[in-house]
């Protein structure tokens, strides 16, 4: 189960399952977006925190930039 928080107090649940997840701020917009993996490596993202957007291929790993500020 996959649940995200805006404010550290309230836990909001998102729909799905996923063996690995980053943040980041894909659109541009300022907020955490999330993506993810299956455990058959399907990619999946969000930038509105309701609806996962499936990208086309397979990942075994997902990584992130430590070092950018979004």
């Amino acid at each position: 189960k996959i649940y995200y928080t805006t404010n550290l107090t309230t836990w909001t649940y998102l729909a799905g399952v996923l063996n690995k997840l980053i943040t980041g701020n894909f659109n541009g917009d300022l907020y955490a977006d999330l993506a993810g993996l299956t455990s058959a490596g399907q990619i999946y993202y969000t930038t509105d925190h309701h609806t996962w957007i499936h990208i086309p291929g397979l990942l075994d790993r997902l990584a992130g930039d430590p070092n950018d500020p979004d």
